[in-house]
């Protein structure tokens, strides 16, 4: 009987780890690049995204294999040049930001809409996220792990060490998580608005965005009043002492709604309503 040749392990998860290591340098140095693009000429650095994240996907010398078997790019690679945006993002103003976060959705919507949401869990912007999930909402990624992680660390300083051993794949959904109620403790959401004001706040403007643009999609699919959907959504969802100030960031109008999302609202509810109207056969 032929001797079965056995499989160089050893070797071949040296490959795999050469594989990453270049990728996370390229894909390192992709990001840098576009951050000095970004600061010497926003517009050209904007048109030159989709450029930036079809190097790192090159990174892959079998790229259209290696995608189809795993679904998508590798999110390690391309969301540090995501970041990137995210980083200059709050500093744009609204005519460039919209152009920014067009951007970013024309990536983001030729990807499974899953690996679009693997994505968004590990963007870092607060305003950029808010302004993905205001006009795609299928790529809300949730925040459960948080919630998981609060129930096994009931006091800030345990929370503190956990997160310094195993950071959060994005500081914008765990500010999320610390402000979805009821959860965490008290104690521990007191000492997180103390420690990340500045997180807090761009948090705090991605929730108004999100509100008050579910409230008006409610509005426009089925007439429910927008008011009443805000308060609703501020009472059941989030922590009450910062019900008054999402309010006064509702004020702000801080978030980016694409003319082309409330157009498709109002195309769903014509579809929605040409199929109730079918007579059934």
């Amino acid at each position: 009987m032929e001797d079965i040749p056995s499989w160089p392990v050893d070797e071949l998860m040296d490959q795999l780890r050469n594989i990453f290591v270049r990728g996370h340098c390229i894909a390192a140095d992709a990001a840098e690049r576009l951050e000095d693009l970004f600061l010497e000429d926003t517009d050209k650095a904007i048109a030159s995204l989709h450029g930036f994240l079809e190097e790192v996907r090159d990174i892959n010398t079998d790229r259209a294999f290696v995608e189809a078997a795993a679904g998508g790019p590798n999110h390690d690679w391309t969301v540090p040049v995501l970041n990137v945006v995210g980083l200059m993002y709050p500093s744009l103003q609204k005519p460039v930001r919209e152009r920014a976060l067009l951007s970013v959705l024309d990536y983001l919507d030729g990807l499974n809409y899953f690996y679009s949401q693997n994505h968004v869990e590990r963007m870092k912007e607060p305003w950029l996220v808010g302004d993905i999930i205001v006009n795609r909402r299928l790529y809300w990624c949730g925040f459960s792990e948080y919630h998981t992680l609060f129930a096994e660390h009931n006091s800030w300083k345990e929370l503190q060490e956990s997160l310094n051993t195993h950071p959060p794949l994005s500081p914008f959904w765990l500010a999320m998580a610390i402000l979805w109620w009821p959860n965490p403790s008290p104690e521990i959401r007191r000492e997180f608005y103390e420690a990340y004001p500045h997180l807090v706040d761009r948090t705090l403007d991605a929730i108004a965005g999100m509100t008050v643009t579910s409230a008006m999609k409610g509005h426009v699919m089925e007439g429910k009043d927008v008011e009443a959907g805000i308060q609703y959504r501020l009472s059941e969802r989030y922590d009450p002492d910062m019900h008054a100030r999402i309010r006064e960031k509702i004020a702000q109008e801080n978030w980016i709604l694409l003319p082309s999302t409330e157009r498709d609202w109002i195309q769903w509810k014509e579809i929605r309503e040409r199929r109730e109207a079918k007579p059934v056969s």
